[in-house]
């Protein structure tokens, strides 16, 4: 369920100065579950990892994001409570960069595991 009327733009994320244009070639994309920062409801957004910026979309074939990541000094992290949330289908993990902390999931253990080789990729060598 995408609740966007909730979670409206409670991201911090600003793209309208964006002084990055989205060049780099796509490393990395689909669908995950984001959590609002605000609201704390999950929406389903579509993500391009492109060099060091995971950004999001609302949809598939959105132009314009409606944030993005750096992953520039962020970390991966494991919730504790991520094993719970894996017997109801949610396969969780979280993005903590040095501005927020993303909370992320996918139905789906297999697609997971590698949004976090590919980010953790990211993270460790930079740009590829």
């Amino acid at each position: 369920v995408d609740n966007d009327a909730a979670d409206s733009d409670d991201e911090i994320d600003v793209v309208d100065d964006d002084p990055l244009p989205q060049v780099a070639a796509l490393i990395h994309d689909g669908y995950l579950y984001k959590q609002g920062q605000t609201h704390k409801r999950w929406s389903r957004r579509w993500f391009e990892l492109r060099g060091t910026r995971l950004s999001y979309f609302k949809g598939r074939k959105d132009q314009k994001p409606k944030g993005y990541i750096d992953l520039t000094d962020s970390r991966l992290y494991i919730p504790p409570d991520a094993e719970q949330s894996a017997r109801k289908g949610k396969f969780r993990f979280n993005l903590i960069t040095t501005v927020r902390a993303y909370a992320l999931y996918d139905v789906s253990q297999e697609t997971m595991e590698e949004w976090m080789r590919v980010i953790e990729n990211v993270i460790q060598n930079g740009e590829p």
